[in-house]
């Protein structure tokens, strides 16, 4: 029999190195602790394979999440103001002569000079 070959290869092996020898006398329970073992190693892979799963969908529920955040934010940055009037009001601009007056743009509220550092004033 396999089992009774393998216990006595692991008593013979104890007794070369001067450890005492264990005895499992009954192979039944042996193979009942064994299948035990098996059970508990296929419930920890399921087990595993489950977090795995629980893992991978909160991850994309974040990802969904984020996408959503980042859409709102983007929503929120037009909110009130239409992108095809800002696109013709920037041409607007453009075709204008150019002045030494500050100019605010509706991206950088902060008061912008329009053309090169040099002022009226001489300076620069």
């Amino acid at each position: 029999n396999t089992v009774s070959l393998f216990l006595d290869d692991i008593r013979n092996w104890l007794k070369d190195r001067n450890l005492p020898a264990v005895q499992i006398v009954d192979q039944d329970k042996f193979r009942a602790v064994s299948s035990n073992a098996t059970l508990r190693l296929r419930k920890a892979k399921v087990l595993q394979h489950q977090v795995t799963e629980i893992s991978a969908y909160f991850s994309s529920q974040l990802k969904k999440a984020e996408k959503e955040r980042e859409r709102r934010r983007d929503e929120q940055a037009f909110n009130g103001v239409d992108p095809h009037e800002t696109l013709s009001s920037l041409f607007d601009d453009l075709s204008r002569p150019s002045s030494p007056e500050l100019v605010a743009s509706p991206h950088h509220p902060e008061a912008c000079p329009r053309t090169s550092s040099v002022d009226d004033n001489g300076g620069g």
